[in-house]
């Protein structure tokens, strides 16, 4: 497990046990790969992620992105746009984003054109700054996808890369996928009285939302009834303090200042 992993775990499991007024630190949370030498092999068979011994708790964690190997794609795209960022600061007059189509990321032609596309931005950005505000679309001599601009007035000024992308039916399926697994490992401590949660994670602020993941457990109940809570955690924002509770067709929001929770 990465650490952090670990450290979205904690600071759940922190926020949990405070909502529910159980004493907690995480000295009290277990980590059975910690010491997987001394669990019997059922325990072995079943590793869980986290639990905690004294409130009877076991939890799973897993990642679900808006799209197929975004993470691996992230990587990509900030190869190529973290420089064109960098290379134009301080040369807007507005905030200037330069909106690529997801699609061209996967090709694997993406770094060929992507360094084709820092050079004819940095040969000709005065042209680009110079566009009035709202949206414009950009064909570079020799790109094989077109990129746009978006141009808003703004007291900050710079210049943002971002992404289009195409809606991904295959969302349902991949959360399915990745939640099966760790439910029927919740299960196993469920069966042996234990309380069992499955936190959903991802990173990425921008594409995804509460409301994606809660719709597609909508669309799985029979699956993620089989736990006892299913949560959801941005972990883009570090140290996060705001989680969503998906409780039937309600989704509950707790944060940091939150006393019980707010549903909306």
């Amino acid at each position: 497990m990465k650490e952090q992993e670990r450290a979205t775990i904690i600071a759940f499991l922190e926020r949990w046990a405070q909502l529910k007024s159980h004493p907690l630190d995480s000295t009290g949370i277990d980590f059975p790969e910690d010491h997987f030498s001394t669990l019997s092999k059922q325990e072995q068979g079943n590793l869980i992620d986290a639990k905690v011994d004294t409130l009877k708790l076991a939890l799973e964690l897993t990642s679900c992105d808006v799209l197929a190997k975004q993470r691996e794609y992230n990587a990509f795209f900030r190869d190529i746009c973290i420089p064109i960022e960098e290379q134009l600061k301080g040369r807007a007059h507005n905030a200037i984003t330069i909106i690529i189509p997801h699609e061209a990321v996967t090709q694997s032609d993406w770094r060929k054109n992507g360094e084709l596309l820092q050079l004819w931005l940095f040969e000709h950005f005065d042209e680009i700054d110079a566009l009035s505000v709202g949206n414009h679309p950009l064909q570079v001599p020799g790109l094989p996808f077109d990129v746009s601009i978006r141009v808003l007035e703004s007291n900050s000024p710079g210049v943002r890369c971002g992404r289009s992308v195409k809606d991904d039916t295959s969302f349902d399926q991949r959360l399915y996928d990745t939640a099966t697994s760790k439910i029927k490992k919740l299960r196993f401590y469920k069966e042996r009285g234990y309380h069992s949660i499955l936190l959903v994670e991802n990173n990425d602020l921008a594409l995804m939302n509460a409301d994606i993941i809660h719709a597609s457990i909508q669309r799985n109940k029979s699956l993620f009834e089989q736990v006892d809570e299913v949560w959801h955690v941005d972990s883009s924002i570090q140290e996060s303090s705001e989680y969503f509770l998906f409780e039937g067709s309600r989704m509950l929001r707790v944060t940091a200042k939150d006393k019980g929770y707010v549903s909306f």
